[in-house]
């Protein structure tokens, strides 16, 4: 029976590990497509993104901007319930579909979930209050490489 014990607990044991993160993973150079939206944007805006290092390439139809992004100092809650990370800002606005971050920041993949995410955040919107995270407007984006995405 303590064998037997033992099959069932291993494995319950490596799920309950790997959900455990205590915060972002590094972001992934890739392509990523937004996935889901800050209700306060609304709408997910049909927006893609490539990462390529400390670039960032947004496009949105016709309209293409690349940003850079560097070190950030401040940490926030990204990995609910309690994982932490130090969002790395970018040099400057950026506008994802009817809404413009004054602040855009990004973070990686917090590894709860699968396809693999990268954050944008709005540092400009931080708000205890807001909900998970304590940002009022983000957009999160999967990896077009995953089937799921």
């Amino acid at each position: 029976m303590a064998s037997r014990r033992a099959i069932v607990i291993a494995p319950l044991a490596v799920i309950l590990l790997a959900g455990c993160q205590a915060g972002p993973a590094a972001i992934e150079d890739g392509t990523y497509r937004a996935f889901a939206a800050a209700p306060e944007i609304g709408v997910v805006p049909e927006v893609m993104l490539a990462v390529n290092g400390s670039t960032l390439t947004i496009s949105e139809g016709d309209v293409i901007a690349s940003v850079e992004s560097r070190a950030g100092e401040a940490e926030y809650l990204v990995c609910p319930p309690d994982g932490t990370g130090v969002p790395a800002p970018m040099d400057g606005p950026l506008s994802l579909g009817p809404v413009t971050l004054a602040e855009p920041a990004v973070f990686g993949d917090c590894g709860s979930v699968t396809p693999t995410r990268v954050t944008i955040v709005d540092l400009a919107s931080v708000d205890d209050a807001a909900g998970p995270v304590p940002f009022t407007r983000w957009v999160e984006f999967c990896d077009t490489s995953d089937p799921d995405c």
